[in-house]
């Protein structure tokens, strides 16, 4: 990576001290980084986000925000049924073989990332419907928050920082809801049932590929 992409990633400094001009001039100055590393970004703007994770009025690119690693809000959840044989069970997703990164890990039920202006919430629901085809009712009022925090994950010489602010929840489905579990986006790729109790051991094993996003929001869950 060139020195240039890392003098202006000190500069931003995570975004939180960015202006919109500032994000404008920079959108144009390295759009030649799109087209040769990261085209496959979707068309979205995300809003930037302080070390607390309020949005600071800026907002940005997809793209830009995971050239020069500003930090920005994601919404993760964890679905859990009540099995009948296997007692309290997470449903783990597993990523898509497709997906660019981490494809094919076990990961967090659904997730991803807020939309500029888009409220927490609303953007967990619709990851929800958009990957597995649940809508709110049939989580029966059961959806809540459980955390908050921030991890940057990403090498510093590639073209790919992702500084993130998980907010993360957490859900109860019934039986009756596994009947609608779809996957239409082609995001999952399948879902892994792991019983509570095992779900600690998930992070000391070295056979199952875990993805950051569950290695680090599993232990605000268990």
């Amino acid at each position: 990576m060139d020195a240039k992409l890392r003098k202006l990633r000190r500069q931003a400094d995570s975004g939180s001290r960015l202006t919109q001009s500032q994000v404008e001039c920079l959108t144009s100055e390295l759009a030649a980084y799109q087209i040769s590393h990261l085209a496959g970004e979707p068309p979205e703007s995300l809003d930037i986000v302080d070390a607390q994770g309020r949005p600071t009025g800026v907002g940005a690119p997809r793209w830009l925000v995971h050239l020069l690693g500003l930090r920005h809000r994601v919404a993760q959840a964890m679905l859990k049924w009540a099995s009948p044989g296997m007692g309290p069970v997470f449903l783990l997703q597993v990523r898509s073989w497709h997906k660019s990164d981490l494809p094919g890990r076990l990961d967090i039920t659904v997730g991803g990332h807020l939309k500029a202006g888009q409220h927490p919430d609303a953007a967990i629901l619709d990851e929800m419907y958009q990957e597995i085809g649940l809508a709110p009712g049939h989580l029966a009022g059961s959806l809540r928050k459980v955390a908050e925090y921030q991890v940057t994950s990403g090498r510093e010489n590639s073209y790919f920082v992702d500084a993130e602010w998980r907010i993360v929840y957490t859900a109860q489905i019934p039986t009756e809801a596994l009947d609608h579990i779809r996957f239409t986006d082609h995001e999952v790729a399948g879902l892994h049932l792991c019983p509570e109790s095992e779900a600690a051991d998930l992070l000391n094993q070295t056979i199952l590929p875990i993805a950051t996003g569950l290695r680090f929001s599993l232990p605000y869950l268990i």
